[in-house]
């Protein structure tokens, strides 16, 4: 297995791609003082590869846990569960990066009117939700951070949040369509463009 995975390293990173899932948290909150929320680890593949063996590892541990019953542990509060604070300990030896962004709803509602006035017109249906602005400002970020290596292209990984990814989808070809005919090289830095995805995975029951 080891070996396996090592020769797919070599495949599959040149040039180098930088694999960043993300999920939301706080969404659906309207109060002014809530924020949106973006979270997630960023680093090459062969981190997650081996990230991702050593979670699958502990997942399968008896009694065998599902994704969405570890997650449910991961809430318990009451008490230090030890496959939650061991997994917590592989992912700072990982070294995977940790990404944050943040946008309190009334600093959002001061960009939206802020558009409105300059547009002259409410903006797009997709501009006008937190999920989407911060999308696109972690991707950017992401992009700007990949400038002084050449050989660096990001891969963003999203949850398939339903309600939301129509809009996504339409804003990021919206912003494909405005980067291949005015900076064609901001598209070089993304490796297979973006995916939907579900953010759990399936433990291998044996």
């Amino acid at each position: 297995m080891a070996r396996l995975r090592e020769n797919r390293w070599f495949v599959v990173m040149r040039p180098r791609i930088v694999q960043v899932p993300i999920d939301e948290s706080g969404y659906g909150q309207k109060d002014p003082d809530d924020a949106f929320v973006f979270a997630g680890y960023g680093g090459p593949v062969k981190l997650w590869e081996d990230f991702t063996h050593e979670f699958d590892t502990i997942l399968n541990e008896p009694p065998v846990l599902t994704p969405h019953e570890f997650k449910k542990r991961a809430r318990w509060r009451q008490r230090a569960d030890e496959r939650i604070l061991r997994t917590v300990r592989k992912v700072e030896e990982s070294t995977l990066n940790a990404l944050i962004f943040t946008i309190g709803n009334d600093e959002f509602a001061k960009l939206a009117r802020a558009m409105e006035a300059e547009l002259g017109t409410p903006p797009p249906r997709f501009a006008r939700n937190p999920y989407f602005f911060a999308f696109m400002a972690t991707l950017v970020l992401l992009m700007g951070g990949a400038r002084s290596q050449p050989d660096l292209k990001i891969q963003l990984i999203y949850d398939e949040n339903l309600s939301e990814r129509s809009a996504l989808e339409h804003g990021y070809r919206l912003f494909r369509e405005w980067a291949t005919a005015n900076y064609p090289a901001l598209l070089d830095m993304l490796a297979l463009g973006t995916r939907f995805r579900r953010m759990t995975r399936t433990s291998h029951r044996s």
